[in-house]
């Protein structure tokens, strides 16, 4: 029993020094990813805007939708 016991103990161990670690590693990441992904965000957006409202154009002289 107390063999089984060591063994939860070093599994629990092992959890959380991987959560440990993968924290360590993502921390930076978020620093230095939110924010590229702040300041690209409007132009992804103002580019999928012109797209779509370029297909409704095309679409509309296409299909004469008045």
């Amino acid at each position: 029993m107390k063999r089984e016991n060591k063994k939860s103990i070093h599994h629990i161990l092992n959890l959380l020094i991987a959560v440990a670690f993968t924290m360590a590693f993502l921390f930076p990441a978020c620093i230095f990813f939110f924010p590229a992904v702040i300041i690209t965000a409007p132009f992804v957006f103002a580019i999928l805007a012109a797209i779509h409202s370029n297909f409704l154009f095309s679409l509309r002289t296409v299909c004469r939708i008045e």
